[in-house]
């Protein structure tokens, strides 16, 4: 039997995952869908058909968040490539893995980690 409160749940869950949509904008669009559910209902369309429908309806309408977040995702990729590939010059000059193991730690290590920060607060914003 088809429970609604679950699927929008599950739905719910889905965008929450690319965290790449506000709370506020996914409470908004949950609502958009439950209005245009109660619509299609009201014009006789089972439940389920009216879900799948208005599910579909409002797609386009996250979609330009989740580009947004994409985009932010290539940026910071392409920036620890840099990074990456910055130090693998500096270092094919020199032989000492002290200062090798340094690097790593220093730079590519701590890189790693505030990118992967700076990346979760914007998509979160």
């Amino acid at each position: 039997m088809f429970d609604l409160d679950k699927e929008v749940a599950r739905w719910r869950g889905k965008l929450r995952r690319f965290n790449c949509i506000r709370a506020e904008r996914l409470d908004e669009l949950e609502d958009h869908l439950r209005c245009r559910i109660e619509e299609l209902q009201a014009n006789g369309e089972a439940e389920a058909s009216a879900f799948q429908t208005a599910r579909q309806e409002l797609r386009p309408q996250w979609k330009p968040e989740s580009s947004k977040a994409m985009k932010l995702i290539l940026g910071n990729a392409i920036m620890f490539a840099a990074a990456i590939l910055a130090t693998a010059l500096i270092l094919s000059n020199g032989d000492g893995q002290v200062a090798k193991t340094s690097i790593v730690i220093i730079v590519l290590i701590p890189l790693w980690f505030m990118s992967d920060l700076l990346l979760k607060k914007a998509l979160r914003q």
